[in-house]
């Protein structure tokens, strides 16, 4: 070797020494002076809890009633028919006087004269003309109020209050509570023993 084959041996040694593997960094490792970047997640879908509604459901209210249902032809009232024809039922109410009892008189059918005139008094035009009350402004006690309802044929009803002594009170009304506060008790009847099986 020459004297000038050491320096470049010694030049190539140090080249080969700075390139070699030895002195290279770690592909996989990042400089030290590096920021480290961290990939941020995907944004996740804005997910509805289950328990709210849609949108559609809270332009509704919460308390909105349904419409309510339009009432039927059958559940109209239906108009209350005019008495007509003979009458066939009559109930008097008394109640009142000094002693403030009530009393109760009631006629079905005619099965004897008195009653037979009671209904014809109650079948005439002029007593379905009645008014439905005669009674006083300043009405004293112990006097006595009456409430006849009378029943026809047609299936009419008729109702009339009257207090004792209102002025204007027609006759005819008049005969009506008196014939019932009158009435005849019915005969009573004796079967024979052991009827109607003897």
């Amino acid at each position: 070797m020459s004297r000038f084959s050491l320096p470049i041996a010694l030049t190539f040694g140090i080249v080969a020494l700075a390139g070699g593997p030895a002195l290279a960094a770690p592909a996989d490792t990042a400089p030290a002076d590096a920021t480290a970047v961290t990939a941020a997640p995907a944004p996740a879908d804005h997910a509805r809890p289950a328990d709210q509604p849609k949108a559609a459901d809270q332009a509704k209210p919460a308390d909105q009633a349904k419409p309510a249902d339009k009432p039927k032809a059958a559940d109209k009232p239906k108009p209350v028919k005019k008495p007509a024809g003979p009458a066939e039922m009559i109930s008097v109410v008394r109640t009142g006087g000094v002693a403030g009892r009530v009393s109760a008189f009631t006629l079905v059918g005619g099965d004897n004269k008195h009653a037979v005139r009671v209904l014809r008094l109650a079948s005439s035009a002029e007593f379905r003309a009645l008014a439905p009350r005669y009674v006083p402004k300043k009405a004293c006690c112990d006097r006595f109020r009456y409430k006849v309802e009378v029943g026809y044929r047609n299936g009419g009803k008729k109702t009339v209050v009257a207090v004792q002594g209102a002025p204007g009170t027609p006759k005819v009304l008049l005969d009506v509570i008196n014939l019932m506060a009158t009435m005849p008790v019915p005969t009573r009847i004796t079967f024979p023993a052991g009827f109607p099986f003897s």
